[in-house]
């Protein structure tokens, strides 16, 4: 049976990796956990627990492969540690798949699947990629859900529809009534959401954007010195934002760090910006580094930030990022972690901003969310609570070269918009760039690796939607179902001894 098992995790692995991008067969999703899930029912424990870590390796390991631009062990290290989530799951789930009642599985091994998704989106090491929810944003009335559950409410459908496929498959004696039942309530989920899609308008005071993909080279060309390459980024971005004057933008938007300078620094950007954003009569939201000192006055501090200029050319709003990407913007222990130099890490550390606040302008509130921080609901949930009239995403995916990590991050930006029912602006340096809707449409988009201005009319809205009002009430409740159902496993079988 050994063999049976880590073929079947092979096929869950394979399901998972199609359903994402670059593959997108979303429906796949639905229907790659159930191999694994025989497993547990037929193998012992410890087998169990291998061929999941087998099938969380290889998922990862499959869907992250981009990582090993940065080099192979990292990306060997991230996919195995991404995975230990996986098993988690399997050694709280497993009593479940031994139990009597049917009914008790297909209520709990969901709820675990969604607390272990949860749990990988807390801390300072949380990482929401591959999470299930990101496989259904090309099917759009599905998705509806995740603005009363937020992204937990679907993955609980997609793992309940896994484990009633599995039931089917082995035959039990109550397989086609729990399919029946988990088949409606997926039904009512898209019913539910082509009304709220065809429903879905929104009423307000236009504000006019303009997205700037500039595309711009980021590299220090040969015999050119960091001054030069500073001068002629701002130069482009400055020609570029001139082009927009025709269209009459309200708000400008360039992407993270689009100025190779600290905003701060005596004879920086700050003033060339204002100056433009004073003579296009614009709001101007740019991405740069600053240097300031810190809260003690005393230690300089650099954060990734972005900066908002009102159409009078002042600094009216800056944000510093706040969840830093780890080993990537932040090194834990760097000082133990001598080897780190062989790979492509900054030998510096951001510090994280102060926290998750809007920047205020005339026609509403921007939620500013800095690359990495798009991936998790929960900062996107925040901002929208404390008055984002309208979310940003600044990035800049240079990095993922031409792979298929930019769909991939651009995915989680349309979970972000629906989940709060809110525009949002997403201005990548070299792509995707895009405007979506409160409802998860792509209004406009540019590939990767084009110069494009996307220009579009949005609504600052501000009524909450289910899950920015409550949060993640659902994760909560499947922590809940989690906990019970080991008490309840444990006691049944001190009771069968």
């Amino acid at each position: 049976m050994n063999a049976l098992a880590y073929f079947l995790a092979l096929i869950s692995a394979g399901g998972l990796i199609a359903a994402f991008a670059p593959f997108n067969l979303w429906p796949l999703a639905w229907v790659a956990l159930a191999p694994i899930f025989i497993v547990y029912s037929k193998s012992s424990f410890r087998t169990s627990l291998a061929a999941t870590l087998l099938m969380g390796a290889v998922f990862f390991g499959g869907l992250l492969y981009w990582i090993t631009i940065f080099g192979y062990a990292p990306w060997v290290l991230l996919a195995l540690f991404q995975a230990l989530f996986f098993v988690g799951f399997c050694a709280v789930a497993y009593p479940a798949f031994r139990a009597r009642s049917a009914w008790f599985r297909l209520l709990v091994v969901p709820s675990v699947w969604t607390a272990f998704e949860w749990l990988r989106s807390l801390g300072l090491l949380g990482f929401t990629w591959g999470n299930l929810a990101q496989s259904q944003v090309n099917y759009l009335p599905v998705i509806q859900v995740v603005s009363v559950t937020g992204p937990w409410g679907l993955a609980f459908l997609i793992a309940a529809a896994n484990v009633a496929l599995a039931e089917l498959l082995l035959s039990r004696r109550t397989a086609l009534a729990q399919a029946g039942l988990v088949a409606a309530a997926i039904c009512a989920a898209i019913i539910w959401g082509a009304f709220a899609l065809c429903a879905g308008r929104a009423s307000g005071k236009p504000v006019r954007v303009a997205i700037i993909q500039g595309n711009v080279d980021q590299e220090v060309r040969p015999r050119q010195t960091w001054d030069e390459h500073r001068t002629r980024t701002i130069a482009e971005y400055v020609t570029i934002t001139s082009e927009t004057l025709k269209r009459r933008p309200d708000l400008v938007i360039w992407p993270e760090t689009a100025i190779p300078d600290q905003f701060s620094r005596p004879g920086g950007p700050r003033r060339l910006l204002g100056y433009l954003a004073s003579a296009a009569r614009v709001y101007l939201l740019v991405g740069a580094s600053d240097i300031v000192p810190g809260p003690s006055g005393d230690a300089m501090r650099e954060y990734n930030g972005a900066f908002l200029f009102s159409p009078h050319g002042d600094l009216v709003g800056k944000y510093y990022k706040a969840h830093l990407v780890p080993f990537g913007e932040v090194v834990f222990g760097r000082k133990w972690l001598p080897f780190l130099a062989r790979y492509k890490i900054r030998d510096f550390d951001y510090a994280p901003g102060p926290g998750y606040l809007p920047l205020r302008a005339d026609f509403g509130n921007l939620g500013v969310m800095i690359c990495f921080e798009s991936i998790f609901p929960q900062i996107s949930r925040q901002l929208a609570k404390r008055g984002a009239n309208v979310l940003v995403v600044m990035t800049n995916d240079a990095w993922f070269k031409r792979t298929a990590a930019a769909e991939q991050h651009h995915a989680m930006s349309v979970l972000r918009a629906v989940e709060n029912r809110r525009f949002l602006a997403r201005c990548a340096a070299t792509g995707i760039s895009s405007v979506i809707d409160p409802w998860g449409r792509v209004l406009d988009s540019a590939g990767i690796f084009r110069k494009k201005i996307i220009y579009r009319d949005i609504v600052p809205l501000t009524r909450q939607a289910p899950y920015t009002r409550l949060g993640d009430w659902f994760a909560y409740l499947c922590v809940v179902l989690s906990f019970a159902g080991l008490i309840w496993t444990r006691q049944s079988r001190m009771g069968d001894g």
